[in-house]
């Protein structure tokens, strides 16, 4: 009984250790794909201000 619990054990171990280490990953994924929509967000807001800037330009411009 003891070596068939113990054997248990030891697989039961070794499977939550590769589920912390897999949700680990998971977490660094995650807050990696935060920082980079993060950057994504600022770039889409600067492109949209400097061409609202440029539509302004346009429209004082004669014609």
């Amino acid at each position: 009984m003891r070596r068939y619990f113990g054997a248990l054990e030891r697989e039961a171990r070794a499977h939550l250790r590769d589920v912390d280490h897999r949700m680990e990953h998971a977490n660094q994924v995650l807050f990696n794909l935060t920082a980079e929509r993060g950057v994504a967000t600022k770039r889409i807001e600067a492109t949209k201000a400097v061409l609202a800037e440029l539509d302004a330009i346009e429209e004082r411009l004669p014609q």
